[in-house]
C-alpha cells in the first residue's frame, strides 16, 4: 500500500480519504506526525524532566490516517518510505 492506494472502510465499505494529524509545536507551527519504534523515553537536563520525550528524527516513519468519508473510522499507517538509490557518478556510469 502506498499513501495514494484507494483503500475501503472495514466497518461499511466505503471509500476512505488519506490525511494527516498534525503535531504542534511553538506557536503556530506543525509538522506530521512520526511513528517512532520502542516507548518514550523522557529527556533530563541537569538531572531535571522538563517537558518532552527523546525522539530519534532518523528513525521516525511518518504516519498517514484513512478516515472513512461515511462513517468517520480512523486507520493509521506508518509507511516506510523506501530510500531511493544513489545517482551514478562520472562519465559513462550505468
Amino acid at each position: 500500500m502506498n499513501e495514494t492506494s484507494t483503500l475501503n472502510c472495514t466497518d461499511c465499505g466505503l471509500e476512505m480519504e488519506a490525511g494527516f494529524f498534525p503535531e504542534l509545536g511553538h506557536g503556530s507551527v506543525a509538522a506530521a506526525l512520526n511513528w517512532q519504534p520502542g516507548g518514550p523515553d523522557r529527556k533530563y537536563l541537569l538531572g531535571f524532566i522538563p517537558p518532552g520525550i527523546k525522539v530519534d528524527p532518523k528513525a521516525g516513519i511518518r504516519v498517514t490516517a484513512l478516515r472513512c468519508v461515511n462513517c468517520g473510522l480512523l486507520k493509521l499507517y506508518a509507511l516506510a518510505v523506501p530510500e531511493e538509490p544513489e545517482p551514478s557518478e562520472g562519465p559513462g556510469a550505468e
